[in-house]
This record gives C-alpha cells, sequence and structure tokens, in this order.
C-alpha cells in the first residue's frame, strides 16, 4: 500500500506538470494537428558493470510538442519489463517524465536530446532514476516515424545520487496527432 500511494503520488505530479506546462496554450491551439505524439516501443536495458542484470519491455509514450527554449517534447511513457537482476527473474513497471529538445532537423531526420526521470515499481523494490537521453527518428510519412533512443540512468537514493551503470536502447514507431 505504501508504495502504491508512492506511485499515484508520482502520476499526479506528472499530471500537475504535464497541465502547467501547457495552461499557457488556448484551447485555439492546444488541438493543433501534430501538436501531440504517441509512440510504442521494444526496450532493453543492460548493465555496463557487474552485476549483469538486464531487462526488456515494451513502452508506450504520450508526449506534446511545447516550447521551452527552443522547440522540445514534454511528455510521460510506460514501461512494462521483464527483469533477470541477481534475485532472480521478475516484472517491472517503469513510469517517467521526459523533455527533449530538437537539436537539428535534416529532411526527413531530426535528432532530439533531454533529459528523463521516473520510478521503477512492481515486483521490485521501487527506485527512482534519470538522466540524459538521445533520439534520431526518421519521418516516414508526415505524421509517422520510427526511432532509436539511448538513455543512460543515474539512481536517487538516501544516499545520493549514482550511476547506475546501465544503458536503456529503444526502437519503435511513433505517430504525431
Amino acid at each position: 500500500m505504501k508504495y502504491m500511494k508512492i506511485v499515484l503520488a508520482g502520476l499526479v505530479a506528472a499530471t500537475l506538470l504535464t497541465t502547467t506546462a501547457l495552461a499557457a496554450t488556448t484551447n485555439e491551439t492546444l488541438f493543433q494537428p501534430d501538436q501531440w505524439t504517441m509512440s510504442l516501443a521494444g526496450s532493453g536495458t543492460i548493465q555496463t558493470e557487474s552485476p549483469s542484470d538486464a531487462a526488456i519491455g515494451a513502452t508506450l509514450s504520450l508526449g506534446r510538442k511545447v516550447q521551452v527554449v527552443i522547440p522540445s517534447e514534454l511528455g510521460v511513457r510506460q514501461t512494462v519489463a521483464w527483469a533477470d537482476v541477481n534475485q532472480g527473474s521478475t516484472w517491472a513497471f517503469n513510469t517517467t517524465l521526459y523533455n527533449d529538445w530538437r537539436i537539428v532537423k535534416v529532411g526527413n531526420v531530426e535528432i532530439l536530446a533531454g533529459a528523463r526521470i521516473g520510478t521503477t515499481y512492481g515486483n521490485t523494490p521501487m527506485t527512482w532514476a534519470g538522466g540524459p537521453e538521445a533520439e534520431v527518428r526518421l519521418w516516414m510519412k508526415k505524421d509517422v516515424y520510427t526511432f532509436v533512443r539511448g538513455a543512460y540512468d543515474f539512481a536517487f537514493s538516501n544516499s545520493g545520487i549514482n550511476s547506475k551503470d546501465a544503458v536503456t536502447l529503444t526502437v519503435g514507431v511513433g505517430f504525431s496527432f
């Protein structure tokens, strides 16, 4: 029950963050075409140091294009993963907030870089992590793209911020609407 309260508090915080970011937007601009993105992807995480924990999963994300100094995308991702850790294999869930800035767009290729923060929970102890990420999108049509995203996480705990020595690679397809 304690963890459920923390998860609910995180979801409320994510909702407030998204609402605050969209509050300055009028209804006329809120639902303009190509302002929202949704993606479905497969992801994998591997430890770069011992122990060699690994996880694979599926990720669903919802984002909104906003202007934060430069064009960016602000959103939330939900991942369901199977993890092989020292204690054995287990299922885990991850809810992540992200903000990625568009660095460059040349033709059909778009490069984004930013940061993410989120929590992992499920049949494992709840942990918080965040860090930098970069994404390359190849637009297949005006509203459909494929992408590859790489991320490196740092764990947040009572003892401070520590490197998780883990790299996550995500490959998927996205839609703009």
